[in-house]
């Protein structure tokens, strides 16, 4: 198959696929759900109670049918939020379909230059800000769980969102002083988004996100959540047709384009526009970054 072949084959399946985002249904769980499910957890637990902590992450795994890791996952992070004394978490959410590592991660990860190095580095000078950074992994890339991921998508993270949401609100439950700021670009920020639905009354929880797809309209849009990147990224503006005309004629590349890029697996298609180092970001958005984080620290 040619190069242009396949480009061509791959635009059809992502115009189907925005088609069926329209039309295809979704079971949400509410935010009202969710707050019943955390107040049916006890609210006497010390947070240094480590064995306490532990008994209601695997009774909140149980009431959201969620797996062992998930309770085991809660006690180390809350273990680590109280033994090095953090301040703030940022949730690492990858975007494409969402089985990426940061370490793996181009633009996003916490290492010298990242988008989250560059939020860390202002958290740090806002009177030392002790930050730590939590991975969360929505997919795997077996070709399985890749169409699962595709289905996720499609349903608008439904179905997949309330596990972050139960996690965000159990660390938050038991560490009332403790900020969060969940993250996210391209569709990560579409599930960022269905997060914070499901988080609207906690008022600790934050949400940056950058290239936020065009298509998603989330249900709470208020001053919790920061985007940013929607000038001049074709994939915010709706510019589809563009983003595959630039592509028409090259195959797509093992490493992101230096000028902005869509990842589908270990592939990926240029988006000029579509980059979020820390470096790249436009310097108005660095500025909004900015002043957004001082206020979640002010709040």
């Amino acid at each position: 198959m040619s190069r242009s072949r396949i480009i061509q084959v791959f635009s059809l399946v992502v115009v189907l696929s925005l088609g069926l985002l329209w039309l295809l249904p979704g079971d949400d769980m509410s935010s009202e759900e969710l707050d019943e499910t955390m107040s049916s957890l006890s609210s006497s637990v010390d947070s240094t109670d480590m064995l306490g902590i532990s008994d209601q992450a695997e009774a909140l795994a149980e009431r959201l049918s969620l797996s062992d890791e998930f309770a085991e996952e809660l006690v180390d992070i809350h273990n680590m939020i109280i033994s090095e004394d953090i301040d703030y978490i940022l949730v690492y959410n990858p975007g494409g379909f969402g089985g990426g590592l940061m370490e793996e991660d181009p633009e996003w990860h916490d290492r010298d230059g990242g988008f989250l190095w560059g939020v860390k580095q202002e958290l740090g000078e806002m009177g030392g800000i002790n930050t730590e950074v939590v991975e969360h992994k929505r997919a795997q890339y077996t070709t399985v769980k890749f169409i699962e991921a595709v289905e996720n998508l499609l349903e608008g993270y439904s179905e997949i969102a309330p596990e972050l949401a139960a996690k965000v609100a159990f660390l938050a439950k038991y560490n009332p002083d403790i900020k969060v700021v969940i993250t996210g670009r391209s569709t990560g920020a579409v599930f960022a988004g269905k997060v914070m639905e499901l988080l609207e009354n906690y008022s600790q929880v934050y949400s940056i996100q950058a290239g936020r797809p065009f298509w998603y309209n989330p249900a709470c849009d208020d001053e919790r959540m920061l985007v940013i990147g929607e000038t001049d990224d074709p994939l915010s503006k709706g510019g589809v047709w563009s983003m595959i005309w630039d592509n028409i004629g090259r195959m797509p590349s093992s490493s992101s384009p230096e000028d902005g890029g869509i990842q589908v697996l270990n592939w990926y298609l240029r988006a000029p526009g579509h980059a979020f180092t820390w470096e790249l970001v436009e310097e108005g958005d660095r500025t909004e970054i900015v002043e957004f984080l001082r206020s979640t620290s002010a709040s």
